[in-house]
């Protein structure tokens, strides 16, 4: 009785230990993702006085902006 207490105790040891290195190896791969991922669109912004995207001709301001 007193085996088999030892075995699955150590088969519960490893297990932490398995648990503990994936966590691990997750957090690592949660970071690189975190900083390799871009933050931003990349289109540009159009800018107020910049011409408007809709190619009407008039400023953005004066076509789509807020004015």
């Amino acid at each position: 009785m007193s085996e088999e207490l030892d075995e699955r105790a150590a088969l519960l040891d490893a297990r932490e230990r398995e648990i503990d290195d994936w966590e691990k190896t997750l957090t690592a791969m949660t970071r690189a993702t975190l900083i390799t991922r871009p933050l931003a669109a990349s289109v540009p912004r159009v800018g107020r006085n910049d011409p408007c995207p809709c190619r009407s001709g008039l400023k953005y301001k004066r076509c789509h902006g807020i004015d």
